[in-house]
C-alpha cells in the first residue's frame, strides 16, 4: 500500500472512531435515569405488562380510553414510563411502543400489527415526544380515522405534512427553553395544523425533561425541575383526553 493510501486509512479509521465514541456517549445520556424503576412495578392500581410491542400500563379497574405513546429518537422507551403511569393512574390504558433501532420513523404503523384496537367501544390517542411526534403526526396522515386525539410533545413538526384538514382534535405541548424544537418553529408550523389545535407551552421546560433520562444533548437549560415540567404536560394531557 502506498504511503498516501495509508495516510487515507489512517485518517478514515480516526474518524471511525470519533464517530462511535460520540455514537456511545450520545446513546448513554438518553438512558433511563433510576426513577424510572418503581414507574415499571405492579401494584393494585396497575397492571405492568411487557409486550412484544412494547410497555403497557393497564389501571386494574377498567378503562375506555387508550393512548398509544412514541418514544423521541434514540430515547430508551422506559424514559417515558413515569408519564405512562401518571396517565394510568386516571383510568387510561397507556402502551409504550417499542421501536426498531429506537427511532419511529422505522416502527410507527406497530400498532397495525397489534391487537390494541380489538375493543372498538373504547377512545383512541396518539401520543409522542420529539421525533415520536413527528412520526405520530405521520401515522395520522396516513390513517385517517384511526385514532381520535392527537398528543405532540416537544416538537415543532408536523413540517412537511399538513394535517390543517384533518378532522382530529390535536394538543401540542412545547417548552420554551427547548434547545432542539424552538419556539419560533412551533409558532412557524401551526399553519399545518387543525385550526382548533389546543397549544400548552411550559415556561422555563427544555426537551428532555419530557422524559426522564440524561442530559438531551444540544439542549438548553431548563429553569424549573424535571418533576414541575412532568405535572405540567401530564396535566395537560389530561385535560385535553377528558375534555
Amino acid at each position: 500500500m502506498s504511503r498516501i493510501g495509508k495516510k487515507v486509512w489512517k485518517i478514515a479509521g480516526g474518524f471511525f472512531i470519533l464517530f462511535c465514541s460520540y455514537a456511545f456517549w450520545y446513546l448513554y445520556q438518553l438512558r433511563p435515569l433510576p426513577e424510572t424503576h418503581d414507574a415499571l412495578q405492579n401494584s393494585a392500581e396497575i397492571k405492568v405488562s411487557h409486550e412484544d410491542y412494547g410497555i403497557s400500563f393497564t389501571p386494574t379497574k377498567g378503562h375506555s380510553k387508550v393512548l398509544l405513546f412514541y418514544p423521541g429518537a434514540f430515547v430508551d422507551v422506559m424514559a417515558y414510563a413515569p408519564l405512562c403511569r401518571a396517565i394510568a393512574k386516571e383510568g387510561i390504558r397507556c402502551v409504550l411502543i417499542k421501536m426498531p433501532l429506537r427511532l419511529a420513523l422505522f416502527g410507527y404503523h406497530a400498532p397495525q400489527s397489534t391487537q390494541l384496537f380489538a375493543d372498538t367501544s373504547n377512545e383512541y390517542i396518539l401520543a409522542g415526544h420529539s421525533h415520536g411526534a413527528e412520526m405520530a403526526a405521520h401515522y395520522i396522515k396516513e390513517n385517517p380515522g384511526r385514532f381520535q386525539k392527537l398528543i405532540l410533545l416537544g416538537t415543532q413538526y408536523p413540517e412537511k405534512i399538513s394535517l390543517a384538514d384533518n378532522k382530529i382534535k390535536v394538543l401540542k405541548v412545547y417548552g420554551t427553553n427547548d434547545g432542539l424544537e424552538p419556539v419560533a418553529e412551533v409558532e412557524k408550523n401551526k399553519v399545518n395544523l387543525p385550526a382548533g389545535t389546543r397549544y400548552v407551552e411550559i415556561v422555563g421546560g427544555n426537551h428532555g425533561q419530557f422524559g426522564y433520562y440524561g442530559k438531551q444533548p444540544f439542549d438548553n437549560r431548563a429553569t424549573i425541575s424535571r418533576e414541575e415540567q412532568q405535572k405540567q404536560v401530564v396535566q395537560a394531557m389530561l385535560d385535553f383526553i377528558f375534555d
